[in-house]
């Protein structure tokens, strides 16, 4: 029986629509913005539709909900034998988030909400802290430290609005595809005015990823670019393609005098992690081997990684506690083989949903996390989670353009 007949579904819908766009346009925002946003917009949402009857439960039965879950139960029982509690609760409250987005991304499904919108909100989001940020650069700072952000970039210019330039790297990669997809699937349907304005948009962002200099990012970013061309003209060859860029970048990456050469070429890195990734996964699989199969638990993997250091004579790493820099060996150093392998169950279902998608946004989005959580801890920071989680839901729960659209089975 409903409790509260005075709100109504329209009310839900109204409210649900608004605080979605709100919720999905502070992502790139300084994570305080982002988490109160999430945290209210969650618990007045969940309130209404459960005194309201709304509440769709459907999702319970769907394979993500069954790993994304099984995932947060493997960081809970890792926080049993870990060697740093305090730490694993501040591991486990960032991965609520998403639990989180389990419940919340599939109850849009009921409020009309389509993916395509909270993606153009995510946009919108991106161009506007970014623009904020180079607003206030250009007014409001003086001298040397004005010039100094303008010629270079990256955390000097990503610190004014309190978000890693890798992060934000990624964000404009998956709007870039975006985009990108957009005018080639709607060319026919676009005006010359929207044309313009996608192709400037464009432009923007490749200027921005440049500005962000955020090597990995970069070289991502021109990887993503020809298998985009391959699975546009061919797209049969995009698995063999995309696991044959995916070794070339691990054998380039181990190569450590070639990357240190390529990136002394453009630019010196914010930490010298980055060009020295041979000696941080040398040290991490070493650390890894003193516990194979379970890891350290929750919260533990940095004083198991810092291990491998001390074995491997990695002083660098222990003085700057240098993460895996590696997100399937992060996963392996915290909870072990379960963990993993369940996080590649989770890749193998979201890229298996991504080929029965009408255009090849969500595509690019699962290759482009993918190749970037082979140089970076991606999901050990609640920036990389809320971005994974929460569109990784929304491909699989939304329609992509409206709920005219047959809606994906769960």
């Amino acid at each position: 029986m409903r409790q509260l007949t005075i709100i109504t579904l329209p009310t839900i819908k109204r409210f649900g629509l608004w605080g979605a766009l709100l919720l999905t346009f502070s992502i790139p925002f300084p994570l305080r913005v982002n988490s109160v946003a999430i945290v209210i917009f969650f618990s007045l949402f969940t309130l209404l539709t459960l005194a309201t009857g709304e509440m769709d439960k459907k999702f319970l039965k769907s394979p993500a909900f069954f790993l994304i879950s099984l995932l947060f139960v493997i960081d809970g029982i890792g926080l049993i034998f870990t060697s740093d509690a305090s730490k694993g609760w501040s591991d486990i409250e960032r991965s609520a988030f998403q639990m989180t987005f389990l419940l919340l991304v599939y109850q849009f499904r009921v409020l009309n909400i389509s993916l395509i919108k909270l993606i153009v909100s995510f946009t919108i989001g991106c161009f506007t802290i970014t623009i904020c940020g180079l607003v206030y650069a250009m007014f409001f700072l003086k001298g040397g430290i004005q010039k100094e952000v303008f010629e270079s970039g990256h955390t000097y210019f990503a610190d004014i609005i309190l978000i890693h330039p890798l992060y934000l790297s990624t964000y404009f990669i998956f709007v870039f595809f975006f985009l990108l997809e957009t005018v080639r699937t709607k060319r026919d349907v676009l005006n010359s005015l929207s044309k313009v304005g996608m192709a400037t948009a464009l432009i923007f962002i490749f200027g921005i990823l440049l500005f962000l200099r955020s090597q990995m990012s970069l070289v991502i970013f021109a990887m993503l670019l020809v298998m985009y061309a391959i699975i546009v003209l061919k797209r049969r060859a995009w698995l063999v393609t995309f696991l044959l860029f995916t070794v070339a970048l691990l054998v380039f990456l181990l190569d450590s005098s070639r990357v240190a050469t390529f990136f002394d070429t453009y630019g010196k890195n914010v930490s010298s992690a980055l060009d020295q990734r041979f000696s941080v996964w040398r040290g991490t699989i070493e650390g890894i081997k003193t516990a194979p199969f379970f890891g350290a638990g929750t919260g533990g993997e940095q004083q198991l990684i810092n291990k491998g250091y001390a074995i491997t004579g990695y002083q660098e790493g222990i003085g700057n506690s240098y993460n895996a820099h590696n997100q399937y060996l992060q996963f392996l150093a915290r909870n072990g083989i379960p963990e993993l392998l369940c996080f590649l169950a989770l890749l193998f279902y979201s890229f298996q949903q991504s080929l029965k998608m009408p255009n090849y946004t969500f595509l690019m989005f699962n290759m482009a996390v993918t190749l970037i959580m082979f140089t970076e801890s991606f999901l050990d920071v609640q920036r990389g989670i809320v971005f994974f989680y929460f569109f990784l839901c929304a491909f699989i729960y939304l329609p992509y353009e409206s709920t005219s659209q047959p809606s994906k089975s769960v």
